[in-house]
Parts: C-alpha cells; sequence; structure tokens
C-alpha cells in the first residue's frame, strides 16, 4: 500500500502498480479505479498550480458534510474544479470566483443541472455569493467518442484549465492521455517513497 497526498493506492486490490498494469498500455481508468485515479491526478494538478487552482476530490459533492468555509485557499484561487460522478459517468464542474461563474464540461455534452444547482445554494449559503451559469461556454471542447474515456477527459479538462490550455485536444492526445496520466502518477507515488 502506497499513500500519494492522501490518495491512498492499494497495490493488491487496485493492480494499479502490478508490472503487467505498468508495462502495458491496458486502461488504467476503469470505473472501480476511476475515482482512486481522478484523486491522485487532481493531486498532482493542484501540486504543480497550487496558486491557479484548487481542485476538490471525487468525494466533496457525495459526502454527507459540506463545508466550503473550512477548505482554506477557497476565495484565494481563480478556479476550483470539482469532478462530479453521474450514473458510470464523469463530467467536471468549474466555479471561476474571479466572475462569479459556474459551468460544466462534460465529454458527453451534458449540464448535470443538480451539482450546478447544488454548488450554487452552497455558495449562496456560505459565501453570499450568487453564481452566475453558464451553459455556453466561451471555448469549443472535445467531447469523447466512445463510452469509456470520461475520466480521461475531467483530467484533461482539468489540466488544461490549470494551464490555461486549450479545452481542445487531437485524437492523438487523446489516444495517449491514459499512458501519461498513469505515468505521472507513478512517478509521483514513487517520489513520495
Amino acid at each position: 500500500m502506497v499513500c500519494y497526498n492522501d490518495e491512498l493506492v492499494n497495490i493488491e486490490d487496485k493492480g494499479i502498480m502490478t508490472d503487467t498494469s505498468i508495462q502495458s498500455n491496458a486502461y488504467i481508468l476503469y470505473y472501480e479505479q476511476t475515482e482512486l485515479v481522478i484523486n491522485a491526478y487532481l493531486a498532482i494538478i493542484q501540486r504543480d498550480h497550487r496558486d491557479l487552482v484548487l481542485c476538490l476530490d471525487t468525494f466533496f459533492l457525495i459526502e454527507k458534510k459540506r463545508d466550503l468555509k473550512s477548505i482554506k485557499s477557497i476565495n484565494t484561487v481563480d478556479t476550483v474544479l470539482i469532478p462530479v460522478p453521474s450514473n458510470n459517468h464523469w463530467s467536471l464542474l468549474v466555479v471561476q470566483s474571479k466572475n462569479q461563474t459556474v459551468f460544466v464540461l462534460d465529454s458527453s455534452g451534458g449540464t448535470n443541472k443538480k451539482a450546478v444547482e447544488f454548488i450554487r445554494s452552497l455558495y449562496k449559503k456560505e459565501f453570499s455569493i450568487d453564481l452566475s451559469y453558464t451553459k455556453k461556454l466561451k471555448h469549443k471542447i472535445s467531447l469523447q467518442e466512445n463510452g469509456y474515456d470520461c475520466g480521461v477527459f475531467v483530467l484533461l479538462y482539468s489540466e488544461a484549465l490549470a494551464g490555461g490550455q486549450s479545452l481542445c485536444f487531437t485524437k492523438n492526445e487523446i489516444a495517449t492521455a491514459r499512458q501519461r496520466i498513469r505515468q505521472r502518477i507513478m512517478k509521483a507515488v514513487i517520489k513520495s517513497i
């Protein structure tokens, strides 16, 4: 068992760190592993872009006790990234504090209105901030062409927003993203040992 930034990586149970999964291009983002991978990779993005973004974990929207005020840097960053699980699908909820907006990046084109309304009401209650909801994005985004890349897209969107890059990805970037994500997580885990 290895821990990276409070994310537990269990070698035996998850199979993430076995020789075969490291050496092959097998999918690392199976649904049962998606939460673990998303949380670990968002921790890396958070580490690399600490002053620009706050990456909340996959449990934020499903935990019973949600307290935004206890999250120290929530008002000091421009962008808050929240991965949203919904019926075997993942999307990314984005709060931009500077212009007080919230929007969803969904690789299948969904809007996830429940998550948007929840975060709007939470910001209103905790900070008296009325976030406006933006359906139409200024920038075009890439959409997935299969039924299993949503977790990869959440991480690519997060990385792009944190780095001020385009939300459009080439087919080659998407095809190699799993391997790159796996390698960055493994490197971070090994460094932390």
